[in-house]
């Protein structure tokens, strides 16, 4: 797709979230702390008490994923503000998405929390990596995009049983089955590049290796 001003028919349905948005009640630390305090008095029932933790786990691996995506966000916007050069633009963007897409597309499903212990390693990890990487400057964003990926699945297979998958540079990003797509200049100065955010769908396909190897944490 190619990287153009938002047209007014999707900057309306932009406002309409928001506005939305701004109605909803988010989950807070409190709304967190009843959950797993009423989870914790189903000791006597494991397989419920393990659904309700994997489902904050859930939640907790989709905040990190909705982060990758807002220092994606911040990178664009502030390299336009800053004026960076299309060219390097593009390139950043050659090397950081398919690390980045390779953990939005697994999480949260390779990740598996059984316990309240597991979830606190998660929650360190996951908050920790969130407030160390937080940034407003397009080269720190770009930093983060290089880095952070391989930080937090790095972590999670150190600590938690998770899939081991490749976060490799040389990992690439494919559309149906298509060559490997990267990120182009268009005649105009625009970015074009394949979708993808586009993550779900019979159309997509991973050349990074995904691998069945299970790690589990040290005894």
């Amino acid at each position: 797709m190619e990287l153009h001003k938002i047209s007014p028919r999707d900057q309306n349905i932009i406002e309409h979230l928001v506005s939305l948005w701004q109605l909803s009640s988010p989950i807070t630390s409190e709304h967190l702390r009843a959950i797993v305090e009423m989870l914790a008095r189903f000791s006597s029932e494991p397989s419920y008490q393990e659904i309700g933790i994997q489902k904050i786990a859930e939640y907790l691996t989709s905040s990190m994923s909705v982060h990758l995506l807002s220092l994606l966000a911040i990178f664009l916007q502030k390299a336009e503000e800053e004026k960076m050069r299309p060219e390097r633009i593009a390139k950043v963007l050659n090397r950081v998405l398919s690390p980045l897409l390779a953990v939005l597309s697994r999480l949260p499903e390779d990740i598996h929390t059984q316990s309240l212990d597991d979830l606190s390693v998660l929650s360190n990890i996951t908050v920790g990596l969130q407030e160390l990487s937080q940034t407003n400057s397009a080269v720190e964003a770009q930093s983060w995009l290089r880095d952070l990926p391989k930080m937090y699945y790095g972590q999670l297979q150190e600590n938690l049983v998770a899939t081991n998958i490749s976060l490799e540079p040389q990992s690439m990003y494919m559309i149906g089955g298509q060559s490997p797509q990267t990120v182009h200049l268009s005649p105009d100065g625009q970015f074009s590049f394949a979708e993808v955010i586009k993550l779900s769908g019979s159309n997509v396909g991973y050349t990074y290796p995904l691998t069945s190897n299970v790690h589990t944490k040290a005894s």
